[in-house]
């Protein structure tokens, strides 16, 4: 896993996106995502806006409840690779400079939204609001390596 993101650091690559079904209480619903932060803690200048916009189309789209768009520092220990690591995101966040966002789509262990993710249209939806964030944010942000 080490060399995961080592292959994903060429030129092309900007950013990862890891999408995630939450599991937790049956009355634990709605979606949150994480934005990476750099592992000596200082802020990535592209994840959080990165992440913020993937947020927005959610929120506007009514995704389910919001849970919040959180920071995420991948410097936290044991705990936090269980928790919020998911195998790319965390190794990404720790080993290369590639902006990550992790998404918490739903709860998969609450019946309305197993319900909400399970209909092809919801999951049609949840894929616009990620290509509509991810196309916003490369046409809105200055260009720091050539096409």
């Amino acid at each position: 896993m080490n060399l995961r993101p080592n292959q994903h650091e060429p030129d092309w690559a900007h950013h990862i996106v890891v999408i995630h079904l939450n599991a937790g209480s049956e009355t634990a619903n709605g979606h949150e995502i994480y934005y990476a932060i750099r592992q000596d803690g200082s802020g990535d200048s592209e994840s959080y806006p990165f992440s913020s916009r993937i947020h927005h189309f959610f929120d506007q789209n009514s995704i389910r409840a919001c849970r919040g768009l959180h920071s995420c520092n991948a410097t936290e220990g044991a705990d936090n690779i269980l928790r919020w690591g998911y195998g790319l995101f965390w190794w990404t966040r720790r080993r290369s400079a590639i902006s990550a966002s992790l998404l918490e789509t739903v709860f998969i262990t609450n019946p309305g939204d197993e319900d909400f993710i399970l209909d092809p249209t919801n999951q049609a939806l949840v894929a616009q609001c990620i290509h509509q964030g991810m196309d916003e944010h490369v046409r809105n942000r200055p260009r720091s390596r050539p096409r």
